[in-house]
């Protein structure tokens, strides 16, 4: 095959594959491009023709048109032979890898031809553009230049060995047919736009993969039954835990740590943190075990660890499943300083380090947290913040941070005090709302009725109303029936003379029940028991720190007491004229609930205090004292 001849062929399977849409264009390229490039190293190896030389687009006998390692620029190259005979040692492959970090040594070979040829202020990005039309002889001898000058490392001079052979193919265009620079995967076609990388220069990257490998029947686990469980209040750490002792996750886990590190080694990665997690929004919405996988990756700072360039998600599979990318950074951010990219980066693999919920083996990495990177507290309270840490996990990494510990793990002790009580409100509402429905109406006693009716009248104090008698005889339910429980609040006074009405609130509450009240309770807060116009200072003491104000003006104070003719008696003549004329006192012998079929007049009862008798004592009737017990 003549020159002539290899360009027909050449010209016309590239417009065959110009006809073809853009995936089965790439396919087809790569094909033909590895196929010179097999025919290439085939012949620089010595080796006999292989098939893949009458499938290429140029043959062999271009190839074997040369000499191997011909002359170059001039003038034999010894660093060539002594480069690729190091590559065949090695095993790796002259044409560009996949995961293309020849990229970013091709950039430092640009910058120094830059350096080199500036002469004066302000032509740089002139000179950065020209590079690419240089002649490539001065690409060569910029190339020889800087591997003379620097100390380069291994993987700098593999790199810098793919690019001199790239430069030494196309001098050697005389008998190759140019089509475009050979270390280009796609050549240049009109009207085609460019082509899109999953990775390009990319400075740090969350990777995950999620997929069939991961999921498990829902029977691994004998004690859970995915179907009837309460999903929502699982604890899915003993879950993770009872999931790291079965034999097929202890083993997948270790074919995913084989394969994690042969990726980061690909990568040249300079610093990586992966982890193994169970899926919580799958476990809870779709009822299944579905195991995933993060990785986390950060480039360093040299050719040996460049920035990530990936152009396809299958170069990155893990068993069959490309990754999904997230929190990626480009490389260019180092301009900001190499701090604030450390501490970028530092927050992805804590992120994966940290003991996260859902989070089945020990993360897998070559820096650890606190020891090759700091902590940052906010890190903490942000995933603490969106469920991702529990509150023993929270508590002990704020420990660990050894920052605001006082301030942070209080704010934790706080809320989980509030959650509790949260809940046992919850609670407490629902059984009320129970009762609600079990509740019968309440007896009308006229007196009580009038007592209620005289809020309506403006005045300066209003009597308190007490409600004497044995226990289960409903006067605490009797007094919630008044207005309704939820404008009622109910406090216990049992054993106590400062009753606590922090909770009150004057919008809400339109009863106040000192439920167990004394005597002497009353006497020691004469205007909050009177509803007065003015301010009631509650809580002082001799320093008044925990003093605070409530205002309790036109309230139903209601107490209900099983001894307080007995308080009464033992009180000072002066205190009990002030509460005999300050209180409306009932004296109850019956239920103070309707009962089913019954007329709803009310139980044996008398005013104690006034000259008018109850209905019951003035028809004759001895009041009954035996009551029936409290039955909703």
């Amino acid at each position: 095959m003549d020159e002539d001849e290899w360009i027909d062929r050449a010209v016309e399977e590239r417009q065959a594959m110009e006809d073809l849409d853009a995936e089965a264009y790439e396919e087809a390229y790569d094909e033909v491009l590895a196929a010179d490039w097999q025919a290439f190293e085939d012949y620089m190896s010595g080796a006999e023709l292989s098939a893949a030389h009458s499938s290429s687009a140029c043959g062999a006998e271009p190839w074997a048109a040369h000499t191997p390692f011909g002359p170059l620029v001039g003038g034999g190259h010894p660093m060539v032979e002594e480069a690729y005979s190091m590559i065949r040692q090695q095993g790796a492959s002259l044409s560009q890898e996949r995961l293309q970090h020849q990229n970013h040594t091709r950039d430092t070979l640009r910058l120094f031809w830059v350096k080199q040829n500036r002469q004066r202020t302000g032509d740089f990005a002139e000179l950065k553009k020209s590079f690419k039309d240089l002649p490539v002889c001065d690409k060569v001898k910029n190339l020889e230049k800087f591997l003379m000058t620097h100390d380069c490392s291994e993987a700098e001079r593999l790199d810098a060995t793919r690019i001199l052979t790239h430069l030494w193919l196309q001098m050697c265009s005389l008998e190759v047919p140019k089509r475009g620079k050979i270390s280009q995967r796609q050549p240049k076609v009109q009207g085609r736009k460019p082509r899109k990388y999953f990775l390009n220069s990319v400075g740090r990257v969350l990777l995950t993969w999620i997929g069939m490998w991961g999921r498990l029947e829902p029977t691994c686990v004998p004690t859970l039954d995915l179907q009837t469980a309460d999903l929502e209040n699982l604890c899915v750490d003993s879950l993770c835990a009872e999931l790291a002792k079965l034999p097929q996750v202890l083993e997948m886990w270790e074919k995913v740590k084989a394969a994690l590190a042969t990726l980061v080694l690909q990568l040249r990665t300079f610093r990586y943190t992966g982890s193994m997690e169970l899926c919580t929004d799958t476990l809870l919405k779709e009822k299944r075990l579905q195991l995933h996988v993060h990785l986390f990756i950060q480039s360093g700072y040299s050719a040996d660890q460049p920035p990530f360039r990936v152009e396809s998600r299958k170069s990155l599979e893990l068993f069959g499943v490309p990754p999904h990318m997230s929190g990626c950074h480009s490389a260019a951010v180092k301009a900001r300083g190499r701090n604030s990219n450390e501490v970028s980066a530092a927050a992805g693999h804590y992120y994966l380090a940290m003991p996260k919920t859902g989070k089945v083996f020990m993360h897998w990495a070559n820096v650890e947290p606190w020891k090759q990177y700091n902590v940052r507290d906010q890190w903490i309270h942000q995933f603490w913040q969106q469920n991702k840490l529990s509150n023993a996990a929270a508590r002990a990494e704020f420990v660990n941070c050894k920052k605001g510990i006082r301030q942070h793990t209080e704010n934790v002790d706080l809320f989980e005090r509030l959650v509790r009580e949260k809940e046992a409100e919850r609670r407490r509402a629902v059984t009320a709302a129970a009762l609600q429905q079990m509740t019968l109406p309440n007896v009308v006693i006229p007196e009580v009725a009038a007592w209620v009716e005289s809020r309506k009248t403006l005045q300066d104090r209003y009597k308190f109303l007490v409600l004497e008698g044995v226990s289960q005889v409903g006067k605490t339910s009797f007094a919630r029936g008044l207005v309704g429980r939820e404008a009622c609040l109910v406090m216990d006074c049992s054993g106590d003379n400062t009753p606590s009405l922090r909770f009150y609130n004057s919008l809400t509450h339109r009863v106040l029940v000192f439920d167990e009240g004394k005597a002497t309770m009353v006497l020691s807060h004469k205007k909050l028991f009177q509803a007065s116009s003015d301010q009631v200072t509650c809580g002082s003491s001799p320093t008044n720190q925990h003093a605070y104000v409530v205002c309790v003006h036109a309230a139903c104070i209601i107490v209900t007491s099983n001894t307080w003719s007995e308080d009464l008696a033992g009180a000072s003549e002066a205190d009990r004229e002030w509460l005999v004329n300050n209180s409306l006192h009932l004296r109850i012998f019956g239920a103070l609930w309707q009962k089913p079929g019954g007329d709803g007049g009310p139980p044996p009862y008398e005013v104690v205090g006034s000259k008018a008798a109850a209905s019951a004592l003035q028809s004759g009737v001895e009041p009954v004292r035996q009551v029936e017990p409290f039955a909703a």
